[in-house]
């Protein structure tokens, strides 16, 4: 019935441009925190200053509240995966790897969607510089989805190595309790 999350929809790369797989998602995660700190400053620079006018008695105030407090939590999540996902990048271990993959490949599908939605309701009620938002939003999601395949590219080689090192190993094993 239900799939399990698999990493074979994704495209795989060889390398990051003219660098490694493993250097393209140290760079990718460095990337990420910084991005993620600078939005969390943001989040709370913008709350801490709109606070004050809101009226919690309003259901727009309320939800306006919840979506910045929301929107600070993906941002921490994200800053910790990446963190996490730098680190296994630098182990060379899979398993660290993974949890930043599953949960940027929702962040992903979850931000198309959002994209696509505010595009269409708000169709009608474009402005000048609308266009140039909606371009740079959809520039910034390709760009997320060349970071995600990069890393998922690199979390595949490091798990096809780990199988290829279990069966070697699994193979000397037999071959010495046979003899």
């Amino acid at each position: 019935m239900y799939a399990k999350f698999s990493l074979q929809n994704i495209p795989r790369h060889k390398s990051a441009g003219c660098l490694s797989l493993r250097f393209g998602s140290l760079m990718t995660a460095l990337v990420v925190i910084l991005y993620s700190m600078c939005s969390v400053q943001r989040c709370v620079v913008v709350l801490s200053q709109t606070i004050q006018f809101m009226d919690f008695n309003q259901w727009a105030s309320l939800v306006a509240l919840s979506t910045m407090i929301a929107v600070i939590a993906i941002h921490l999540t994200s800053f910790a995966l990446s963190a996490v996902m730098m680190l296994g990048a630098l182990k060379e271990q899979a398993k660290m790897i993974k949890p930043w993959v599953v949960f940027k490949s929702i962040q992903l599908i979850a931000e198309v969607l959002l994209v696509l939605w505010v595009t269409v309701t708000s169709f009608h009620h474009l402005y000048n510089n609308a266009l140039q938002i909606y371009i740079l939003q959809f520039v910034s999601i390709l760009v997320e989805f060349y970071m995600l395949v990069i890393v998922a590219s690199y979390y595949k080689e490091l798990t096809e190595r780990n199988d290829e090192a279990e069966r070697l190993r699994f193979i000397d094993k037999a071959w010495y309790t046979e003899v």
